[in-house]
């Protein structure tokens, strides 16, 4: 499921059974896993990646090249900078910056 006002670029890979909420935005590249839930109003730069199982909440923004690993929860607002790398089943709490090129979790 897609939602209402989403706005996917080129090249942007979508997983089996993702469930997307309204007013997302993936720039080309982006890769969404299997299994996904990704919340209303996250922005998701070029050639971000969130693997299977993975959940994103509300209002949160993915710079370039950023990951989120399998079974991974991002709560609301948080901000995930380039090259951050959240990992397996990490949870990123509310409000949260993940700096340039860091590994969470």
């Amino acid at each position: 499921y897609i939602g209402d006002h989403c706005h996917l670029h080129a090249g942007v890979k979508i997983g089996k059974e993702a469930q997307i909420g309204k007013h997302c935005h993936f720039h080309a590249g982006v890769q969404i896993g299997d299994y996904v839930t990704i919340g209303e109003h996250n922005h998701f730069h070029m050639g971000v990646s969130v693997k299977n199982g993975a959940t994103v909440e509300h209002h949160s923004h993915f710079h370039m090249g950023a990951s989120v690993g399998s079974g991974a929860v991002v709560g609301r607002n948080c901000n995930v900078r380039m090259g951050a790398k959240i990992k397996e089943n990490a949870i990123v709490p509310d409000g949260t910056t993940v700096g340039i090129g860091s590994n969470y979790g």
